[in-house]
């Protein structure tokens, strides 16, 4: 259950960019936020990932932080390598 107006984790990471635009014309971060979107969307139990923060703006890294945090609350358990300490 969503509080009022909150946004599903996948509308939240989602990158705000033509839908007609092919994937090649996106920048790294964009692709990265596309595809972290696409796998929050696919709703499963364990959600392995590689440096997801890499490439990220730093509201990008602080909204995904947060995205993971809600769905991990959820029953999601989030696996990930991260080279910054």
């Amino acid at each position: 259950m969503q509080a009022h107006g909150a946004v599903p984790a996948a509308d939240a990471l989602r990158p705000r960019v033509d839908p007609a635009a092919l994937t090649t014309q996106l920048s790294t971060g964009e692709t990265k936020r596309l595809v972290l979107s696409e796998l929050l969307a696919q709703r499963g139990a364990i959600l392995l990932l590689d440096e997801p923060y890499e490439h990220l703006s730093p509201a990008g890294k602080a909204r995904l932080s947060e995205v993971l945090q809600s769905r991990s609350l959820e029953s999601l358990l989030v696996v990930a390598t991260n080279q910054d300490v």
